[in-house]
């Protein structure tokens, strides 16, 4: 009995991890091009407190092959958008793109960032990333 409880946790362990695998994206593992750029996450340091129609400072942390002309950031609240916005900042130590954004009305939100750089004389568009945001009254 005890084998059989064994053999059937063990299944169900290599299951999960065989499952967790398929799920995740190999984009990031791939090597950066010459002159490329990769968005990681962005974020809101205020996060807890996001209100509704106030501009917030938004920090995008990408990795990058040296020094990116990176020209706007664009923003989706959900289906609406896009909103591209000037850049304030680009700190390449830290890997942080500084802008800010105005936030929606009082709801729930994904709100979906990529950004625009300069890459061999065009503008090229960068992937995608989100996050969720709770905009309070």
């Amino acid at each position: 009995m005890k084998s059989l409880l064994a053999g059937f946790l063990v299944t169900l362990v290599l299951l999960f991890m065989a499952t967790s695998c398929a799920t995740v994206s190999t984009e990031q593992s791939e090597p950066i091009a010459p002159g490329g750029l990769r968005l990681l996450s962005v974020q809101f340091p205020e996060f807890s407190r996001i209100r509704q129609n106030v501009r917030y400072v938004a920090n995008i942390k990408f990795e990058s092959d040296g020094k990116v002309e990176i020209l706007r950031a664009c923003f989706y609240w959900d289906a609406r958008g896009p909103s591209c916005l000037g850049i304030m900042d680009v700190s390449y130590g830290e890997r942080i793109i500084k802008t800010d954004v105005a936030t929606p009305s009082k709801g729930y939100y994904v709100m979906k960032c990529y950004v625009l750089y300069v890459k061999d004389g065009k503008t090229i568009r960068s992937n995608m990333v989100e996050t969720t945001i709770d905009v309070t009254s």
